[in-house]
C-alpha cells in the first residue's frame, strides 16, 4: 500500500490530527505542530507573533531538520506561504486553523470503498 506522508504544521488539537489520519488508512501523520513557530518569530511583525503563537514554546529543531520534514510530506497543513516555496510537495493547504474542515472534505472525496478512492484505484 502507497504511504502518503502529510505534514501538519498548524495548532490544531490531537482531535484534528486522529481525523486527518482515520480518512484514509494510506496516510502518515508528521505532528510538526510549533515546529516552525521559531521562523515565524523571526520573519513576521510583532504583533502578529503575539496573535497569532502568544507565550507558546515549541519544540526546539534546526533549519535543517524543518528542511528535511518539509522535503519529505507529499501533503502539507501550513499555516505560513514560506514553508511552500522551501518543498518539491504537490499540494500545500495553508489555510490557518481550518484543518479539521480539509479532513473532513477529504474524507467525503475519497469515496465509500477500502481502498479509500472513489475511481477504485490504490
Amino acid at each position: 500500500m502507497l504511504t502518503r506522508e502529510v505534514l501538519v504544521i498548524v495548532p490544531v488539537s490531537d482531535d484534528a490530527l486522529n481525523r486527518i489520519a482515520a480518512v484514509d488508512r494510506c496516510l502518515h501523520v508528521v505532528d510538526a505542530r510549533g515546529w516552525f513557530d521559531v521562523e515565524l518569530r523571526e520573519t513576521w511583525p510583532p504583533w502578529t507573533v503575539q496573535r497569532y503563537l502568544g507565550q507558546r514554546l515549541g519544540p526546539i529543531s534546526s533549519r535543517q531538520e524543518r528542511d528535511q520534514l518539509l522535503a519529505s510530506a507529499e501533503i502539507i497543513l501550513g499555516g505560513f506561504p514560506e514553508a511552500r516555496s522551501r518543498t518539491p510537495t504537490q499540494y500545500a493547504h495553508l489555510p490557518g486553523s481550518r484543518t479539521p474542515a480539509w479532513a473532513d472534505r477529504l474524507a467525503a472525496s475519497r469515496g465509500s470503498d477500502s481502498g479509500g478512492r472513489s475511481d477504485g484505484r490504490r
